[in-house]
């Protein structure tokens, strides 16, 4: 719907990028339903400190007549989760280099601290900002947002 708002009604020169992640609860975690639209991939991570990019990278939105989103299913059971975050993370520049996406990746993979209770998701979000920022002299040169959520290893009463 948002791609045919921005492209059919608004100016020429108006478009986006965005993630949409549908949450469904499961009696064993949590059901994500995910789509990409010119947006980076969103990082899911486990109990274990593994991290990986999930979901299929979609067109900008507004852009083009005919554009496709692709949903990407994915099961997130106890201390599982997913890392949102703008492309001022990915495209952080120092000097030639860019920050990138395994930089992203040993970012999260270090600020996970598995325990009783799951990831410490807002470790994962403060740390990954402040490396990107300190990637950039403390400069940062884009937008940089992140959020991160995960499913309690234990049980919700």
């Amino acid at each position: 719907r948002l791609d045919r708002l921005l492209l059919h009604h608004g100016p020429e020169d108006r478009f986006c990028t965005c993630v949409l992640a549908r949450l469904r609860r499961e009696p064993d975690g949590w059901t994500a339903t995910i789509s990409v639209g010119g947006h980076p991939p969103p990082v899911r991570f486990d109990g274990s400190g593994e991290a990986e990019l999930v979901g299929a990278r979609g067109p900008l939105v507004g852009i083009l007549p005919e554009a496709e989103f692709v949903e990407h299913v994915l099961h997130l059971g106890p201390g599982e989760g997913l890392v949102l975050y703008t492309d001022g993370i990915t495209e952080a520049r120092a000097a030639s280099a860019m920050f990138g996406e395994e930089r992203l990746l040993a970012s999260v993979r270090r600020s996970l601290r598995p325990s009783a209770e799951g990831p410490p998701v807002e470790g994962v979000v403060s740390d990954l900002v402040a490396e990107a920022l300190e990637f950039q002299s403390g400069y940062a040169s884009d937008d940089i947002a992140a959020v991160a959520f995960a499913v309690p290893a234990a049980p919700l009463a």
